[in-house]
């Protein structure tokens, strides 16, 4: 966690100083799992130099049923390639999630990122870690060797469609996609996105989403599991 926090510090000071770009934003919803609505905050900062682009963020639950407050932290570098006339983003990344003071997950993964027109497609995999945290392992005496869990690779994926071009000051788009800033499902368990965003001056954008998660995709009954609410501001400055 000292670790953790420290690359964030040194992220944010980055970020700070080259004044580049600051998304906040706010969640509500339910699940299967929640008992009852939880509300989430969440704080995303980005530099860009050139063609990389690196960034850091930090998601907090404010209510809900689990007793740890902090519950994510994510950070990225990708960069942009141009082959001839065609333009893409590769991306790195890795996320922490506690679960509790007993359980948390990682991933790391890699994404390949394309805008054209109306349309953007993400697709790429990551690797997850779900793993007992020290005190856990000295509580309950888990073997070392029985401390973690590792997943197979998961295709991570996303389409979205927008009604305008995608850098028009006002835009409303559908997604479907398996992942979100924080979390990432599995290839069986997407989530519909429906978003709408407005550029009110040059460097401030303000944006909603609904989202709605289902689960078995691949079963002969689809389940609903859970639905969630999202409010945010991007603050852009070049």
């Amino acid at each position: 966690m000292k670790i953790i926090f420290l690359l964030l510090f040194a992220l944010w000071s980055v970020t700070l100083i080259a004044q580049p770009g600051l998304t906040i934003y706010g969640d509500v919803g339910e699940n299967n799992v929640s008992h009852g609505w939880y509300v989430k905050s969440a704080v995303i900062g980005n530099y860009h130099w050139k063609k990389i682009k690196i960034g850091s963020g930090l998601q907090f639950d404010r209510k809900y049923c689990w007793d740890n407050e902090f519950s994510g932290f994510k950070a990225t570098i990708g960069r942009e390639f141009s082959i001839k006339e065609f333009t893409f983003t590769g991306q790195a990344f890795f996320i922490y999630a506690p679960f509790s003071e007993l359980l948390y997950q990682t991933n790391w993964g890699a994404l390949v990122d394309v805008k054209h027109n109306h349309v953007q497609l993400s697709i790429g995999a990551n690797k997850r870690t779900y793993a007992y945290t020290q005190k856990a392992i000295e509580e309950y005496h888990i073997p070392k060797d029985s401390a973690k869990i590792r997943e197979h690779l998961n295709i991570m994926y996303s389409f979205s469609y927008f009604i305008k071009p995608i850098d028009n000051d006002w835009n409303v788009g559908l997604s479907v996609t398996n992942y979100d800033n924080f979390v990432i499902n599995q290839e069986t368990n997407p989530m519909f996105n429906l978003q709408g965003l407005y550029r009110v001056s040059e460097p401030l954008i303000v944006y909603a989403e609904a989202w709605l998660q289902i689960s078995g995709l691949t079963n002969l009954e689809i389940n609903y599991f859970g639905c969630y609410f999202r409010t945010g501001l991007l603050w852009q400055l070049d």
